[in-house]
C-alpha cells in the first residue's frame, strides 16, 4: 500500500514539473516573438521617416544656397524706385543710372555669364521716371498681376515669348524687357529672375 502510495506521488510530481517546464516554455516563446515584432515595426516605420526628413533639408538648403543671389540697387537721389532681384548662379549683371536730382532712370542688365564672347541677349530691368513708349506694330498685350502689381506683358508678331513686361499704376516707369535670343535655353533663369523681382519706393539719400 505505502509502495503505491509513493508511486501515485512521484507520478503526479512529474506530471507537475512537466507542466510548469511547458508554461515556462510558451512564456518565453511569447516573449521572444514579441520583442522580435516590436524591433520589426521601429524599423519598418523609422526608416522611411529619417529618409524624407534629410532629402528634404538637403534640396531646401541647396536651393537657397546655389540658385541666385540677391542684388539690390539703390537710386543715388529719391524720390525714386529701388530694385531688387535674384542674379542666377553663373550671370552676370551691370548696372547705369542718370545723375540727376532726384534719380529718374536706373538700368541693370542681365546676362549668362557664358556668353561673354557671344551675344544671346539680355535682360532689363529698369525704372524711368516718365514711362515707356513701345512699338504698337503686330503687338498684343494683355493685363497679369507681376507678383502682386498690376502690369501689361507684350507680344510680339504672334510669339508665345513675352517682350515686355511694364508696370502700372503705383510702379508706373518700371519694367522688365527681354532681349533674349534664345529664350527657351535660359527659361529657368528667367523664371528666378522675374519671381524674385522688387520695386520699392525709395525716399532718402545714399
Amino acid at each position: 500500500m505505502r509502495k503505491a502510495i509513493k508511486a501515485l506521488s512521484l507520478l503526479l510530481a512529474s506530471l507537475s514539473c512537466f507542466t510548469a517546464c511547458d508554461k515556462s516554455s510558451e512564456i518565453n516563446d511569447t516573449i521572444s516573438v514579441s520583442e522580435y515584432e516590436k524591433s520589426s515595426f521601429i524599423e519598418t516605420i523609422s526608416d522611411p521617416i529619417t529618409a524624407n526628413i534629410s532629402d528634404d533639408v538637403s534640396v531646401s538648403a541647396e536651393e537657397i544656397t546655389q540658385d541666385y543671389e540677391l542684388i539690390t540697387i539703390e537710386p543715388e537721389c529719391g524720390p525714386a524706385i529701388e530694385l531688387s532681384f535674384g542674379l542666377p548662379t553663373g550671370w552676370k549683371y551691370e548696372c547705369v543710372m542718370t545723375e540727376d536730382e532726384p534719380t529718374s532712370c536706373i538700368t541693370a542688365t542681365l546676362w549668362a555669364d557664358e556668353d561673354s564672347d557671344t551675344d544671346n541677349g539680355k535682360l532689363r530691368i529698369e525704372y524711368s521716371e516718365s514711362g515707356y513708349s513701345v512699338c504698337g506694330t503686330f503687338l498684343e498685350e494683355k493685363s497679369i498681376d507681376f507678383n502682386g502689381c498690376p502690369a501689361s506683358q507684350g507680344f510680339y508678331d504672334n510669339s508665345n515669348v513675352w517682350s515686355f513686361i511694364i508696370l502700372d499704376g503705383e510702379y508706373y516707369g518700371c519694367g522688365i524687357f527681354n532681349e533674349l535670343t534664345d529664350y527657351e535655353k535660359y527659361s529657368d533663369c528667367v523664371d528666378i529672375v522675374l519671381s524674385t523681382i522688387e520695386f520699392k519706393k525709395y525716399a532718402g539719400e545714399k
